[in-house]
């Protein structure tokens, strides 16, 4: 067994350097990518996290010079990037530009080779706690044999391992993080676990947005006792108290260093969506309205009608930016801060800001009204964020057609993870139609959870996940009945 578990590890290593070799022109976020970059070479440049505006400005004209190829970072550009000329960088999720520098600072080379052929050797490391993650449910070597050459041929995953992004390592975290929970049932696995989720929150924000499921659901994996309620109870408010505090210590030297660099409410990332600021902001017009989304139009209308031209490639833009930040920070009470950066989650909720089932029903009914409600439109610098409505007298925002499509998407984690927990429990039953059908959905799940050509493809994965999960349903109702007769 050992040595097919070997040759299935080895093909796996060959097939993610033969699809890297001719997969080097692609589509690359390079929105994404050049943040990281920048991060990387100010890291080696200044030894901290900061973002030179220059540099950027020549990583968007290298990227389009040469379309969508990868391109080698010249080292004299960034030995000769200014120092003085770099602002301090706040990012949601700045470790993978740490790890990219790492990669640099290691290898003697600006180039993306190093952290790839890194991520192809996790990846398939990962393939063998698959494995181990199958084997331990089921106890079945067919079966985990099966989900690991299913890993393993999984292209959607091949191509996240050999892409240089953070995407593949929020999957990375999830996987790891189900291999502690099934270890064995206790309060140190699952504390273990849910530390892993702190740390790979610095990398991805995949982690962060699961925990607030997560930490509903697990507590009745580990600790359901239908003979003891009350012991169950307390085991369960303890469970989803660790599962928010234990991330929370582990992100907060990050979130205490935002906060006394820029002046903005202490981020966990736990308490909220993915918005760079987490905080909502009270502006001079009575509205409420997402930080970054807003707040950086609103700073540069002052900075436009004080006549300074300036853009952002100019240090002096940057020092008024953060001047009027921080005297919009006075106007906001110390209790509003807090209340932003912990207690959220009702706020969220009752805005229609909470990932699920709340908000994509509250977006199309506000759109279908938005002809009555809304006043004139805002254009936002973000991209995403197509156009902006504020509502009268209602703390809620508007962000096009992508938050409709974002919270579709929250309803599909939603969807996954109660996924995993019938895999669980049917592995526990040893239905062998239900687990192979199981597997192949979660499979399917895994792979297609991040995807590359376009959000139209996006929906082909959740048709036949949909499928499958009805299939399932169907066969342990009709079981269930059948059960019941011959009772």
């Amino acid at each position: 067994m050992k040595k097919k578990i070997f040759i299935l590890l080895t093909i796996s290593f060959f097939l993610h350097l033969f699809i890297f070799s001719i997969n080097k022109k692609t589509d690359y976020n390079f929105g994404i990518l050049k943040y990281h970059i920048n991060l990387a070479a100010n890291i080696i440049k200044t030894g901290s996290l900061k973002n030179n505006l220059d540099f950027q400005d020549y990583l968007s004209k290298l990227y389009h010079e040469n379309e969508n190829e990868l391109v080698k970072i010249d080292k004299n550009i960034i030995d000769s990037l200014d120092s003085k000329k770099s602002t301090f960088w706040y990012e949601r999720n700045p470790g993978y530009g740490v790890l990219l520098a790492i990669t640099w600072k290691f290898f003697n080379t600006y180039s993306y080779l190093p952290i790839i052929i890194f991520q192809i050797i996790i990846n398939v490391f990962i393939s063998l706690i698959v494995f181990f993650i199958i084997f331990e449910i089921s106890h079945n070597k067919f079966y985990a044999t099966f989900g690991l050459v299913g890993y393993i041929f999984c292209f959607p995953l091949i191509f996240l391992a050999i892409f240089p992004s953070e995407d593949i390592w929020g999957i990375w975290s999830i996987i790891i993080f189900i291999f502690f929970i099934i270890k064995e049932k206790n309060f140190k696995n699952l504390s273990i676990a849910f530390a892993v989720l702190g740390f790979f929150s610095y990398i991805h924000e995949l982690p962060h947005i699961l925990i607030k499921y997560l930490a509903l659901i697990i507590p009745f994996y580990f600790f359901y006792n239908k003979n003891n309620f009350k012991i169950f109870i307390k085991k369960y408010f303890i469970c989803v108290f660790l599962s928010l505090i234990i991330p929370a210590i582990i992100l907060s030297p990050y979130s205490i260093r935002n906060y006394l660099i820029f002046n903005k409410y202490i981020e966990t990332r736990y308490y909220g969506d993915l918005g760079t600021i987490t905080s909502y902001a009270e502006f001079d017009k009575g509205f409420l309205a997402k930080g970054d989304t807003l707040l950086i139009p609103m700073i540069e209308k002052k900075i436009s009608d004080q006549n300074l031209k300036l853009n952002r490639s100019n240090p002096e833009y940057w020092d008024i930016f953060n001047d009027e930040l921080k005297e919009y920070k006075k106007t906001i009470p110390w209790y509003k801060r807090i209340q932003n950066s912990f207690l959220r989650i009702p706020s969220l909720i009752k805005q229609r800001q909470f990932w699920g089932f709340e908000n994509f029903t509250g977006l199309i009914k506000e759109i279908r009204e938005k002809n009555k409600r809304f006043t004139k439109p805002l254009q936002a610098e973000n991209k995403r964020y197509k156009t902006i409505y504020f509502i009268k007298d209602n703390p809620l925002h508007i962000a096009s057609v992508f938050e409709i499509f974002k919270a579709f998407i929250d309803i599909i984690l939603i969807f996954m993870i109660g996924n995993l927990f019938f895999l669980i429990y049917v592995f526990k039953k040893k239905d062998p139609k239900s687990i192979i059908i199981l597997m192949i959905n979660f499979l399917i799940y895994g792979g297609n959870l991040f995807y590359f050509v376009d959000q139209k493809y996006i929906l082909f994965p959740y048709i036949v996940n949909f499928i499958f999960m009805f299939i399932f349903i169907s066969n342990l109702i009709k079981k269930r009945l059948s059960d019941f007769k011959n009772s």
